[in-house]
């Protein structure tokens, strides 16, 4: 009797994870948004170079170059750090009030451990202010903002901008944050969470 017992919870369980297993290869990435005319999108940019492949931004731009460098707008989507994607993107009607927007993907915690999260966001910042001429941004006026822990992400953006805590981005993951950190210094910027920008010179 005990054996037919643990046959018999063996395959409830088999069924379960084949169900689960079938919903996980059915779930499929948000469409992409469908832009106002007069821009386009370049999609699943890499940030860093020969990195893993979840370091990858969307950016949306003007099709013709901006007669002067336009504001960016960064998007950092949520999940609790293990999941959701970068396609939802609040930001876009921004587009035609004369914003560049960008949505950032970043490793999740079952891949990297933080802060390999706000590493990801800053090396992205990096690369998005290095290549400002290409997308006619102005890398002076970044505002970055996100939900749930793209918020968290957001505030931790902003509120490192003066004391440097977070280590370089690299593509493996990392432990923890860099053992030597700069004396704090008092940061002239505010830092907003949640769906407002925040301002960054990261």
């Amino acid at each position: 009797m005990h054996l037919v017992r643990l046959v018999r919870t063996a395959v409830v369980v088999v069924a379960c994870l084949a169900v689960q297993a079938e919903a996980l290869a059915q779930r499929k990435e948000p469409a992409r948004p469908t832009l106002p005319a007069g821009f386009v999108a370049e999609y699943d940019v890499k940030y860093i170079p020969d990195g893993d492949p979840a370091q990858a931004l969307d950016i949306y731009y003007p099709e013709k170059a901006a007669e002067k460098p336009l504001p960016l707008l960064i998007w950092i989507h949520g999940g609790g750090w293990s999941g959701g994607s970068k396609t939802g993107v609040p930001y876009l009607h921004q587009l035609r009030r004369g914003y560049v927007v960008a949505s950032i993907e970043y490793r999740f915690s079952q891949v990297a451990k933080f802060p390999a999260q706000i590493q990801d966001c800053q090396a992205a910042i990096r690369w998005l202010r290095a290549n400002a001429k290409k997308y006619s941004i102005d890398p002076q006026r970044v505002g970055v903002g996100g939900a749930s822990a793209g918020g968290h992400l957001s505030a931790l953006v902003g509120t490192s901008i003066a004391c440097k805590p977070f280590a370089t981005s690299s593509a493996r993951p990392t432990s923890g944050p860099s053992s030597s950190r700069p004396k704090p210094t008092r940061t002239p910027r505010t830092s907003l969470s949640g769906t407002r920008a925040t301002p960054t010179r990261d």
